[in-house]
Order: C-alpha cells, then structure tokens, then sequence
C-alpha cells in the first residue's frame, strides 16, 4: 500500500520520503500524510500602489461544450489586484502546444517526475513570459475574449491536488466560484504547486487533494 501524500503547508510541495524540510522554501515538515489547509493571504493583502503583474501561470485549460468543442487554453496572470484570464489565440497555443512536448520528451528522456521537471525547467524564454512587463490593463485588453476578477469577486477558491501514479500527468483542478458561476481550470503540467504559490499570497486558497474515480 502506498503512502499518503505530504505536502508543505506553506509553498505547497510534496514531501518526498524520508524529508524533514521542504526543498523548496526550507519550512519544516507538519505532521504527517495529507495536509489540506487553507492558505490565507499575508496581513493587510498585497502591496499598496499602482497595480502590477505579480507572476503568471501558464496554460490553464477549460473544457466545454459538446466533446470539448468550447474548451478555452488560457493563461493566468495574477496581479497585485485581482486575476486576469489571458486567453490564447491560435499563435501562442501552438508555440505552447510545441512546448507542451518538448516538455514531456525531456521529461521521459530524463525520468523525471513531471514535477520535478517542471520545477527545473528553464521557461524565461516562453511566450507567456511577456506579460510579466505589461501593464495589467494592457493584458485585459489584448484579446476580446480576456477577462478579469477583483479579488473581491472571488467567492471561493479551491485548488485539487492529484498525487498521480508514476509516470503519468499530474492532473491538478483550480476550482473558483466568481461572476456568477463556477470555474473549473484543468492545470497543465501537474503545475498546481506554482498556482498555489501564486494565490496564496493574494487571495483565500483551499488546498485539497482530488479524488480519483475508480
């Protein structure tokens, strides 16, 4: 029977057997097995000022209508204000989906954890990198489909962890009820340490594990 998963309560990484620290940020380890918590963001909220691009998480996939005919690749743009939804057009989904296997050749290439590939990856020069520089106003109006979320409008947020089986994709689910509806964005690249990272220091974050149907 397989272990339990651990995960460091403050950044988010699975603890590997034998860690008494996370690799990552150094925090020590709370405990054992599963830790869903809520991660509350630093007193008094983010940076006062003008508004400003805090980081950006790449390839956020929602998928809808009949056989997956709507399904939308976005990008998150997280600010010091609120969540921007950056959808790709054609041009910039097909250098990510060139990325995307890229990725997964060096991955298997390597035998490396999917995660722990991402982790090491060098992704400076990728296109989503751009909006790092832009103004957050400037990246809402890109593209006619873009759209944003004051954290105020943020009902709920929950991000399911999936442990996985060795070898295959993490499958990570950002869940957020905001606007009227529920968002479910599929992470790719099992990346849902880098959006726990991410929101937690902005907005109230639930952190789960996602539960696999049999």
């Amino acid at each position: 029977m397989s272990e339990t998963a651990s995960f460091c309560s403050y950044c988010g990484r699975e603890f590997k057997p034998g860690e008494d620290f996370c690799a990552d940020c150094g925090a020590p380890k709370e405990g054992e097995g599963p830790q869903p918590a809520i991660s509350e963001p630093p007193p008094g909220g983010p940076p006062g000022g003008p508004e400003a691009v805090l980081d950006v998480i790449p390839y956020l996939v929602e998928i809808k209508g009949f056989l997956g005919l709507g399904t939308k690749f976005m990008n998150l743009v997280v600010t010091t204000e609120r969540l921007i939804f950056a959808l790709m057009p054609d041009e910039l989904f097909s250098e990510v989906s060139d990325i995307d296997i890229k990725v997964t050749e060096k991955a298997e290439e390597k035998g490396l954890d999917w995660r722990e590939y991402i982790e090491s990856h060098d992704f400076s020069s990728a296109p989503w990198r751009k909006y790092l520089a832009w103004q957050p106003e400037d990246i809402v109006k890109e593209h006619k489909g873009n759209f944003a979320f004051t954290f105020k409008d943020i009902l709920t947020a929950r991000l399911l962890l999936d442990k996985g089986s060795e070898g295959e994709v993490p499958y990570d689910v950002l869940v957020l009820e905001a606007g009227g509806k529920t968002w479910e964005l599929n992470c790719a690249w099992g990346n849902g340490h880098h959006v726990r990272r991410a929101l937690s220091e902005v907005i109230r974050l639930e952190v789960g594990e996602r539960e696999i149907s049999s």
